[in-house]
């Protein structure tokens, strides 16, 4: 008795009642296990296909990954020669399923198909599906893998979702523990894969024109949020993450003002067009003095901390407006001020924590305000409805979401009429931050050998101003 034969699935044994059949026996061909084997020329190509949901749920668009893999199977010759033999048979046991392999003149191929085949994406420890291949060459030679021989494993498992955070100099880190792929985009997701290569990017190119200050192509929206689409992708297998999205602010294209306990006013910004403290630069020319300390030059906006900050830093980013340095913040008047206040922060007991002073060329505009590891969105108002600490500009009643980005048509930026701000709620492990870099050139550091600039808030808003070059 052979044990190897009690399931003849190749149906060697079956007869049909009432016909007669000459049986001519013959001794079994033995052959040697290391023929009865696959070859080495057997794979198994991996592939499969995305499905993005591109609307968001708390900032994560879930993926779809569907396999389309293609196992190949040749064995030696002397076992299995479909080109010699025509009674033999190759079968896949998937999930304890049994799948026929057919023979295309080269190999014995199977497409593995996740909805066909009802497989499901494997998560934590669960052990990926094994394949196991059983081969019968007719002559009572089988080939049968088990668990510990089985050649061929089926990987489906989705990338975990990316995790986004800041570093200290405000760049964006995405963590990768596994060896994937990263892939971003400002716009939505394909499906097919030649439209997701002609609009992804990778981190190193965020500074793109796409991702600049004035990306939206439009002046009244310039500075606006834009948010990202982010994925892993493992490339091995073609299966990508859960889309992680999140709003980036372009806090690196404009100009920077801090403020600390120690230095309460500042209008001499950082500029991240010069990349050093603000010096003076013709306009029309490409050049500018290298800051030594002293030479730095203000472009038309101060600020200063109020009680309400209670000593801890404010830093205020936004777009310089007309030639770089040309706009000059002068003690003759001429400007506006606004009062900001975070109500929902409870470190600053509801009082205002800064005022802004600018000339009224930034009307309108968009900046950000950082305090407190938060970042917040504003704009520059046309008015006087908030220059003083009773009426001031609250950034902090609204939060801007990336949800609300992507799910609603035109909202990425605080409107003209609106009277108040924005906090963003970024999506990110850590919130993104306004940033001035130490500028390590004659170990200077930014702000350094930068007297108090005088406090401009309290003056005339109907004098005249003088504007260089404006």
């Amino acid at each position: 008795e052979d044990l190897r034969f009690d399931n003849d699935y190749q149906g060697i044994f079956h007869i049909f009642p009432n016909v007669n059949y000459w049986v001519k026996l013959k001794d079994k061909p033995e052959l040697p296990s290391s023929t009865v084997a696959m070859s080495n020329d057997s794979s198994i190509i991996y592939t499969a296909k995305p499905a993005f949901n591109n609307t968001l749920v708390d900032g994560v668009g879930k993926t779809e990954n569907h396999i389309a893999d293609s196992l190949n199977v040749k064995f030696n010759e002397a076992f299995i020669d479909p080109l010699a033999k025509d009674y033999y048979n190759v079968v896949a046991i998937i999930g304890g399923i049994r799948y026929y392999l057919r023979d295309n003149g080269k190999y014995f191929s199977l497409d593995i198909d996740d909805l066909e085949m009802n497989l499901k994406p494997k998560e934590g420890e669960e052990a990926d599906d094994r394949i196991f291949i059983n081969a019968y060459d007719g002559a009572g030679n089988i080939l049968k893998e088990d668990t510990d021989t089985a050649r061929f494993t089926i990987y489906f498992r989705k990338p975990p979702l990316p995790e986004v955070t800041w570093d200290e100099n405000g760049k964006m880190v995405i963590s990768n523990q596994g060896d994937y792929k990263v892939e971003e985009y400002t716009t939505y997701i394909s499906d097919v894969a030649a439209k997701r290569e002609n609009t992804r990017f990778t981190p190193d190119d965020l500074n793109i024109s796409n991702l600049s200050w004035k990306a939206s192509g439009d002046v009244d929206t310039y500075g606006e949020v834009r948010a990202l689409r982010i994925v892993l992708k493992d490339a091995r297998y073609d299966l990508y993450s859960d889309i992680q999205a999140i709003l980036y602010a372009p806090l690196q294209d404009g100009h920077v003002l801090k403020v600390t306990g120690d230095k309460p006013v500042s209008k001499i910004p950082y500029s991240y067009i010069q990349k050093q403290m603000l010096t003076n630069q013709e306009a029309g020319s490409e050049e500018f003095e290298k800051y030594n300390g002293n030479n730095g030059v203000d472009n038309g906006i101060q600020l200063s901390m109020l009680d309400g900050a209670n000593g801890k830093d404010i830093l205020l980013s936004y777009y310089p407006e007309g030639a770089e340095s040309q706009r000059r913040i002068t003690q003759f008047g001429g400007t506006r001020t606004m009062y900001i206040s975070l109500s929902k922060d409870d470190s600053t007991d509801e009082k205002a924590v800064a005022s802004i002073t600018y000339l009224p060329s930034y009307e309108n505009k968009i900046f950000y305000f950082s305090f407190n590891h938060e970042l917040y969105q504003g704009r520059f108002q046309a008015n006087d409805n908030y220059n003083n600490d009773g009426t001031s500009y609250d950034m902090s009643t609204r939060t801007l979401t990336v949800d609300d980005v992507l799910n609603t048509a035109n909202l990425a930026q605080v409107k003209k009429d609106d009277t108040s701000g924005f906090k963003i709620e970024m999506k990110s492990k850590n919130s993104q931050e306004i940033v001035i870099p130490n500028m390590m050139n004659g170990n200077i550091e930014a702000g350094v050998g930068v007297e108090p600039e005088p406090d401009l808030t309290n003056l005339d808003a109907n004098a005249t101003v003088n504007i260089v070059g404006g």
